[in-house]
C-alpha cells in the first residue's frame, strides 16, 4: 500500500542525518527507503525512522548518542572518574567488599559530590598532589563523610597513619588490639606495608603511651598521637 500524501526526495536529498537514495517498499502505509549513512554506509530503514533520527543499520548515530549522553565531560575511564565511582561504591553498595568501613559505619559522600562528578572534579583537582603517581583519595578526618573540606589526595603511608580504630578492636585505640592467648594488650604500627611490632601489655592504656612514645621517638608524624581515654581497661 502507498502512505498518503508521498512527499518526493531526489535522490542525495538529506533525511534527518542521512542522504536519501532511492525507495525500497511500503509496508501498512509505512515507506521504507535505501539511505547512505554520513559514515558512508548505506542501509534500508523506514522514513519516520530516518528523519526523527533513530536507529540505522550501521549504528555511527547509536554510538554518537550514547557518547553524548555518557561521555559529557569526556573523563569516563580516567583516575578521577575512578575515585568518583569508587567512592561512592563504598558508601552505597552492600555487595561491595569495603562497605562494611565505609557506608557500614554511616559514611556517606555529600549532595553536592553524589550525582554530580563535575562538581567532585572541580575541587579535587584543585587539592595538592591531584594527578600524581602513588596518591589516592583520603578522607582526612577517618570518622567524616566524603565533602568539601575533609578529603585530600595521600599516599599509602599517609591512609595507614590515618586509619581510625577497627570495629573488631578491644581497646578501642588504633594499634592497640587485644590477645585472648596471652590477656594481653599488643601494641603495633604499619609503616610502608608492613606490621611492626612495638610491645605488649597488660592494660591498654600502658600499649597506647608505647606506641605514642614508638611514633615520637622515630619521627613519624604522620602517625597522630592518641589521647586516653577515660575508662578502666
Amino acid at each position: 500500500m502507498e502512505p498518503k500524501n508521498k512527499i518526493h526526495y531526489e535522490e542525495g536529498e538529506k533525511v534527518g542525518e542521512c542522504y536519501y537514495i532511492r525507495d525500497t517498499k511500503s509496508v501498512n502505509y509505512r515507506r521504507y527507503a535505501e539511505f547512505r549513512c554520513r559514515c558512508g554506509k548505506t542501509f534500508e530503514s523506514s522514513i519516520t525512522n530516518v528523519k526523527g533520527g533513530n536507529k540505522t543499520q550501521c549504528g555511527c548515530m547509536e554510538t554518537e548518542l550514547r557518547r553524548k549522553v555518557h561521555f559529557k565531560h569526556g573523563m569516563k575511564g580516567t583516575k578521577t572518574y575512578y575515585a568518583w565511582q569508587n567512592m561512592k561504591h563504598r558508601c552505597y553498595n552492600k555487595n561491595n567488599q569495603d562497605y562494611s568501613r565505609y557506608g557500614g559505619r554511616g559514611i556517606s559522600v555529600c549532595a553536592e559530590w553524589k550525582h554530580d562528578f563535575l562538581a567532585f572534579h572541580g575541587y579535587i583537582s584543585q587539592l595538592d598532589n591531584y594527578g600524581l603517581d602513588g596518591y589516592t583519595l583520603d578522607r582526612i578526618d577517618s570518622y567524616g563523610n566524603y565533602e568539601i573540606g575533609n578529603v585530600r589526595w595521600a599516599t599509602p603511608h599517609q591512609q595507614a597513619a590515618n586509619k581510625g580504630v577497627r570495629t573488631i578492636s578491644a581497646s578501642s585505640y588504633t594499634g592497640v588490639s587485644y590477645k585472648k592467648e596471652n590477656d594481653r594488650y599488643c601494641a603495633t604500627i604499619c609503616i610502608n606495608y608492613k606490621q611492626v611490632h612495638i610491645s605488649c601489655h597488660k592494660k591498654s592504656i600502658d600499649a597506647l603511651k608505647a606506641r605514642n612514645n614508638y611514633i615520637i621517638k622515630n619521627k613519624l608524624h604522620d602517625y597522630p598521637i592518641q589521647q586516653p581515654i577515660n575508662k578502666t581497661l
